[in-house]
C-alpha cells in the first residue's frame, strides 16, 4: 500500500455548459479538489505542488486526445514540503474551465504556478476540444517531485464523472442532475446603489433553489454556501473571507426533501459605502463573513457551487447523518445589474 493515497474529492462534477454568443468567449472557472492522505501511523514529508497529468474517457471509455502544454511545465522550486501527520488528510485545488473554442467546446485544465510571472497559463494548460454535452471519466496522474526536481514517487487519482449538461431552456438558469433540478435564485435583478457618503445600505438576496424530481429522497445542507461574481467582461472578482466566530452544521441543518419537494435557500448581502469605495458583503451560515471590494456600476452575473463529498456525514456529538445528496454541482450564472 502507498504512504500517500491521492483522489479526486469529488467523485461527481456537474458544470453547465456556457451560452456561445457570437464574439463573446468567457470560460466558465471551475476548481478540482485533490485530496492526499497519509495512510500510515508515521509523519511523512510530501508535496502537492509537483506535475499534474490529466486524463479523460468519453462515455465510450475512449480517451479524448489532449493539446499538452506549449513550454515546458513549470513547478515552484521554492515551495517547502509540508509534514504529514498519520492518518490526516490534506487539500490542493487545480483550476480548470471549459468555453467555446473555434465553435467547439473546450476544457482547460491549469498547472498552478508560483513566484513565477513570466510563465502563462498557456504554458502550463492541457486543453480537450471538441467536447459534447454527456459525462466523461476524469483522472489525474501525479508526479512527486524534490526541490530539485527529482522524480519521488507517482500516483494516480481514481476516475471520477464530469458531467456536461444544457441549462433549462428558456431561463437558462437550473441544470437538471438525475432528477434533482439546481437553480441560481436572483429575485431582484436591479440593485440600487445607496446614496454615496451615507451610512445607508441596499440589500441585495441571491441563493439557490433545489427541486427534488426524483423518485429518492435526499437530505441537503447550504451551510457553507458562498457566492461567486464576475463582470460584464467576464473576470472573476476576488471574494475576501474571513470569520469572527465558527459554527457547526447540527441535525436540523440537513433538510430532508422528499420526491416533489422544492426548498429556496437566499443569503442576504448588503451593498454599502465604505472608504469611498462600494462594497458587497455578508454571511454564510458557518459564521464566515465574505466580501467584494470596489463595486462598480454595471452588468454582473452570479452563481453558486453546491457540493456534498458523502452519502453518510458525521457530525458533532458523534452524530451521524444519513442519505445524503452526493455530488458537486455549479450552477448556472444569472445576471444582475448594479445601477
Amino acid at each position: 500500500m502507498d504512504k500517500i493515497s491521492i483522489k479526486i474529492a469529488s467523485a461527481l462534477i456537474v458544470l453547465p455548459i456556457p451560452e456561445r454568443k457570437v464574439g463573446v468567449n468567457t470560460p466558465a472557472q471551475f476548481d478540482i479538489d485533490i485530496c492526499a492522505t497519509n495512510c500510515t501511523s508515521n509523519v511523512v514529508k510530501f508535496n502537492l505542488e509537483g506535475i499534474w497529468i490529466p486524463k479523460l474517457l468519453d462515455a465510450d471509455g475512449q480517451a479524448v486526445p489532449p493539446k499538452e502544454p506549449e513550454g515546458k511545465l513549470f513547478v515552484d522550486k521554492y515551495q517547502i514540503p509540508s509534514f504529514y501527520q498519520p492518518k490526516q488528510s490534506y487539500f490542493t485545488q487545480l483550476l480548470a474551465n471549459i468555453d467555446w473554442h473555434n465553435r467547439h467546446l473546450r476544457l482547460g485544465i491549469f498547472q498552478e504556478t508560483f513566484y513565477s510571472p513570466e510563465v502563462t497559463q498557456a504554458d502550463n494548460c492541457w486543453f480537450f476540444d471538441g467536447l459534447s454535452q454527456g459525462s466523461y471519466q476524469m483522472q489525474f496522474f501525479y508526479s512527486h517531485l524534490s526541490k530539485k526536481g527529482e522524480v519521488l514517487g507517482r500516483f494516480k487519482t481514481q476516475l471520477v464523472e464530469l458531467r456536461l449538461v444544457q441549462p433549462r431552456e428558456p431561463e437558462r438558469t437550473t441544470i437538471e442532475v438525475d432528477g434533482i433540478l439546481f437553480e441560481t435564485s436572483v429575485p431582484e435583478r436591479v440593485v440600487t446603489i445607496p446614496q454615496a457618503e451615507s451610512d445607508s445600505k441596499t440589500l441585495v438576496q441571491f441563493g439557490m433553489r433545489v427541486t427534488n424530481l426524483s423518485s429518492d429522497s435526499y437530505r441537503f445542507l447550504f451551510f457553507y454556501l458562498l457566492p461567486e461574481l464576475v463582470d460584464a467582461d467576464g473576470k472573476t472578482l476576488k471574494r475576501g473571507y474571513g470569520r469572527n466566530a465558527t459554527r457547526y452544521p447540527e441535525t436540523n441543518n440537513f433538510i430532508l426533501m422528499n420526491p416533489g419537494d422544492d426548498l429556496t435557500f437566499l443569503m442576504k448581502g448588503e451593498l454599502y459605502w465604505y472608504d469611498g469605495k462600494l462594497r458587497l458583503d455578508g454571511r454564510d451560515k458557518s459564521g464566515g463573513i465574505w466580501t467584494f471590494r470596489d463595486i462598480k456600476p454595471g452588468k454582473y452575473s452570479v452563481r453558486f457551487t453546491y457540493e456534498n463529498r458523502e452519502m453518510r456525514r458525521k457530525i458533532r456529538y458523534g452524530e451521524t447523518i444519513e442519505g445524503c445528496w452526493v455530488g458537486k454541482v455549479y450552477t448556472p450564472f444569472v445576471e444582475f445589474c448594479i445601477v
